[in-house]
């Protein structure tokens, strides 16, 4: 079993920052689906609908100008205005 050492460091978790993801555009229509930009491994921006994952997030939802992801933590990306 194993026993507390005190001599033994105890190592710090390391995690990862969550991916900078930003929503470049949503599809609505009976199959809602987001363009999101940012995602590792990808080059340009991916189309994900409901369901789908990527980097380690789940889309949960999509509305006209927002798309919430869950993963280790719950993302809510949002279209930002035209300036």
């Amino acid at each position: 079993p194993d026993v507390y050492d005190p001599t033994v460091p105890i190592q710090p978790v390391v995690t990862a920052p969550p991916p900078a993801l930003s929503l470049v555009g949503v599809m609505l229509g009976g199959d809602p689906a987001a363009l999101i930009q940012g995602i590792p491994g990808t080059d340009g921006p991916r189309v994900l609908a409901v369901g789908d994952t990527a980097a380690g997030y789940r889309v949960s939802a999509i509305t006209a100008r927002r798309v919430t992801l869950v993963g280790r933590d719950t993302m809510v990306l949002t279209i930002k205005d035209p300036s």
